[in-house]
């Protein structure tokens, strides 16, 4: 865990997060100047899309470099701990150029995994984060191989002994989000999850690919008995005694869609403002 502690600097952390904003804001005049040309305005779209890549790209490396990072034991003692899991080579595809511009034009065109929620899996995770933080600590874990840890939950990192560690911080879990990935990986984190919470506990996320989609049901269907409806709308889902899956209906606002998930568990669900998406950027 030392070594990405070491890589970490929060004040670059803040320097790249803050340019990143102007990066982002200053776009839009070389679009709307574009925009009003009735010719020649290509390369100004040009320096539009630079900036917004450009901007994008330091605010997520800014926020890498500002979360936090915590070894098992501190997970573990917490009161209320929310452990998120998902498959690392899911994660490492997430930051890659055309996965980000897949997600910025899902936004323009409202491909969202629910109304109000990203589309991109980097800053899906950080309002989740900032969601699941107002409940209790959200937790995941580290990649080995990443010089900086990822977005939205803090990290803990694990030691040899990973396997009886993640049991040990689901058992010691309020409640748990699972992100489905077509990886065989998914299959002993659906087996530490039916032998430990209650079906209550676990929220899921699938795919929005249909083809991902399919794979994750089948393998759900043929090797642990959860039997997912076909592709529809929502991609979210809790449990029900007998691990009976509840899709989630999008609404308007991530702390809505998930109102139903919480209050399962006896959880209030925490409150959204308009004010939410202007906190997460300068958390």
């Amino acid at each position: 865990m030392g070594g990405h502690t070491q890589t970490q600097s929060r004040i670059l952390g803040r320097l790249l997060t803050i340019s990143g904003t102007l990066f982002l804001v200053g776009s839009v005049v070389p679009a709307w100047v574009a925009n009003a040309m009735p010719t020649g305005g290509g390369g100004l779209f040009l320096l539009a899309i630079a900036l917004f890549g450009g901007g994008g790209a330091m605010i997520i490396r800014g926020k890498q470099h500002l979360t936090p990072v915590r070894d098992w034991i501190w997970v573990v003692e917490q009161p209320s701990p929310i452990i998120y899991l998902r498959s690392f080579d899911a994660e490492r595809h997430d930051y890659s150029l055309r996965r980000y511009f897949a997600g910025a034009f899902g936004m323009l065109t409202g491909r969202a995994t629910a109304y109000g929620a990203s589309p991109w899996g980097p800053t899906f995770q950080a309002q989740l984060s900032f969601l699941m933080n107002r409940v209790g600590c959200y937790v995941a874990v580290g990649r080995p191989d990443s010089p900086l840890p990822g977005l939205g939950a803090v990290r803990c990192y694990l030691d040899e002994k990973w396997e009886d560690r993640v049991r040990e911080l689901l058992d010691a879990s309020a409640l748990t989000v699972l992100r489905a990935g077509t990886t065989r990986g998914l299959g002993l984190e659906i087996a530490l999850c039916k032998s430990v919470l209650r079906p209550q506990q676990l929220l899921m996320i699938l795919p929005a690919a249909r083809r991902d989609y399919a794979a994750v049901r089948k393998q759900l269907s043929e090797h642990h008995d959860i039997v997912l409806p076909e592709k529809g709308r929502a991609l979210i889902f809790r449990f029900e005694s007998g691990w009976e899956p509840v899709p989630l209906t999008p609404k308007l606002g991530l702390a809505r869609t998930l109102g139903p998930f919480f209050r399962a568990n006896g959880i209030e669900p925490p409150r959204s403002s308009w004010l939410d998406s202007t906190r997460l950027l300068l958390r």
